[in-house]
């Protein structure tokens, strides 16, 4: 997956840690969140973006997250967001891109941004 122009390997049963060229990327707990107070308050599509990144690298990979995030930055027109969630879905099982799509509904439903 290339993300800003940096080519990553989504993590997978045969592949035990993350690559993507450079040691693995990781958020800390501040960052990550720093980044759900901003979706809270305005839901814009870089923030939802942001959360996409936090849960597909480092030590806080769901896919199930990042795929939720992803969907809902695409939404707001991110054209990364959709190639983001393009290459995820790659790796997801139909029950996995199923589950992200729910939770992105159920998010629009709750949160009205």
């Amino acid at each position: 997956m290339h993300v800003n122009g940096v080519e990553r390997t989504w993590q997978t049963p045969d592949v035990p840690e993350w690559t993507k060229g450079e040691p693995n990327v990781a958020y800390t707990d501040s960052e990550i969140a720093e980044a759900h107070e901003a979706v809270r308050k305005a839901g814009h599509s870089e923030n939802l973006y942001k959360l996409g990144l936090i849960y597909s690298v480092g030590d806080t990979v769901d896919l199930v997250q990042a795929h939720m995030w992803f969907n809902l930055a695409a939404t707001r027109g991110s054209e990364a967001a959709k190639e983001c969630r393009r290459e995820l879905s790659e790796q997801m099982s139909k029950d996995e891109i199923a589950a992200a799509q729910r939770a992105a509904r159920e998010w629009l439903k709750v949160t009205h941004h």
